[in-house]
């Protein structure tokens, strides 16, 4: 899995892109993300986005810093 989380001091957002290539959904444990809140882009949540298994099976936990991707996608999501 490639994660990169790009800062944009202009606008104080920052955006964390995963890239999983693997066949199975892979877990990821990043401490320093604990206590932050990510949400993913609105375009993965819509009814119609053209793959739903990042709203179905994407999943982060601010308290563990634990991210888990499904197989195969890219998912982005930005710190609320």
């Amino acid at each position: 899995m490639i994660l990169a989380i790009i800062v944009n001091p202009q606008v104080q957002v920052q955006v964390q892109v995963q890239v999983q290539v693997q066949v199975q959904a892979q877990t990821l444990a990043l401490p320093e993300l604990q206590g932050r809140r990510w949400e993913l882009r609105p375009v993965h949540l819509a009814a119609g986005a053209a793959d739903p298994r990042p709203r179905r099976d994407a999943s982060r936990s601010s308290a563990t810093g634990t991210l888990q991707v499904p197989p195969r996608t890219a998912v982005v999501c930005v710190e609320r």
